[in-house]
């Protein structure tokens, strides 16, 4: 494993460690080019196997559970009640950029419908 990763100018040192492979080098592109060169095998019988329709799913059921309070002012149910609005968002943020059921676009389009919306209110009436 390691002669071709050590044949990398650069490279000091290619060590299995507890949750994979360290590329000991000076700098980054060696340590790349190095880590580039290996060939391993992972072992994913432990990884997490859900995929994101079905944590999405999980995460919204769990978003309608009762939360944990830490701070609580003001009374937000009597507001509502005098006639207060209650303005329901559901954000998806993922790391890939991509989110599932078209929530980004959703997103896009209602910031932009308040967006506009706040333009009208601020021009005066003719």
């Amino acid at each position: 494993m390691r002669r071709r990763q050590l044949a990398v100018p650069g490279v000091v040192d290619v060590k299995q460690v507890p949750n994979g492979v360290a590329v000991y080098a000076k700098g980054f592109w060696p340590a790349k080019t190095a880590r580039d060169l290996l060939k391993i095998t992972w072992n994913d019988s432990k990884a997490e196997s859900r995929g994101t329709a079905q944590l999405l799913t999980e995460f919204r059921a769990l978003s309608r559970s009762p939360g944990k309070t830490v701070k609580q002012e003001g009374d937000v149910d009597a507001a509502i009640a005098k006639g207060g609005r209650l303005i329901e968002a559901e954000v998806c943020v993922s790391l890939s950029g991509a989110c599932p059921d078209g929530a980004a676009q959703r997103i896009h389009e209602m910031g932009r419908r308040h967006r506009l919306r706040a333009v009208r209110q601020s021009v005066p009436d003719a």
